[in-house]
């Protein structure tokens, strides 16, 4: 037999040896499905993703706003136009102060232009609050369920207070610092506002706030390349004195490390 006789004929044995899915028996089948992950793949253009925890995307398009599950497929539709400091394009954002978003059910910690943080694994969203902080005043928007617009207030914050960065929920308040160490506070439970300390830094610092095993901590990143010989320390960390209304100085976080936004 010729090279090209036993070539074909090796070809043909490998042809019949090949057998289509259809061919395979329905118990067989079911066993390779369950170990093959099949998903639909959608894509959103011009889509951001403002924030995520626990599974659940605070999701923003051109057109919509809404928190979806990527896991479980549940979409919750929010409210679009009314929403200012969100809808607001990224070059505007700059000029929005942050804002927070407040919940009676405590499931939301905080919400900033670009960053919201979920602090329970959510269910069903039924009551929350998002409130927008400016210099002077303190303008809360609340949406019940089946509305669908916001219901604003407006609460007198009596003096210039400039949140920064991110927002802490504790005991049921929201905490809000500036850069040069204000504290304030919003309660959710009775919508009322609250100066805890009213400066306690002698300039405007980039400020993160922590909690961290029941204590408030404040930590001042200093960012200047020209930054005074006094400041040999590029980070100093805090805590709030509930006795003295102040910022005690952190010597030491022990074994603990904090993770910044």
């Amino acid at each position: 037999m010729s090279n090209g006789e036993e070539q074909n004929r090796q070809g043909v044995s490998e042809e019949e040896n090949v057998r289509t899915w259809s061919d395979l028996p329905r118990e067989a089948m079911e066993v390779i499905m369950q170990k093959l992950l099949i998903d639909e793949k959608t894509f959103i253009l011009n889509m951001d993703v403002i924030a995520s925890k626990y599974g659940w995307l605070l999701v923003r398009t051109l057109t919509d706003l809404f928190f979806l599950n990527p896991f479980t497929k549940v979409k919750i539709n929010l409210p679009f136009k009314s929403l200012s400091a969100i809808t607001m394009q990224p070059s505007l954002l700059l000029q929005h102060l942050p804002i927070a978003l407040f919940s009676s059910l405590n499931i939301f910690e905080k919400v900033r232009p670009e960053k919201v943080c979920l602090f329970e694994e959510i269910r069903s969203l039924d009551n929350f609050s998002l409130g927008d902080f400016f210099d002077y005043f303190l303008r809360v928007s609340a949406l019940q369920p089946g509305d669908e617009t916001w219901t604003t207030g407006t609460f007198n914050v009596n003096f210039k207070f400039t949140p920064r960065r991110n927002v802490v929920y504790r005991d049921g308040c929201f905490n809000f610092c500036s850069g040069e160490g204000a504290l304030g506070t919003f309660d959710a439970a009775e919508r009322t506002w609250t100066i805890l300390i009213r400066y306690d830094f002698e300039t405007n610092r980039d400020i993160y706030m922590h909690e961290s095993f029941g204590e408030l901590l404040l930590v001042n990143e200093y960012c200047q390349l020209d930054t005074p010989k006094k400041y040999k320390n590029m980070i100093d960390v805090y805590k709030l004195n509930g006795s003295q209304m102040g910022w005690d100085v952190v010597q030491s976080l022990g074994d603990r490390a904090l993770f910044l936004g």
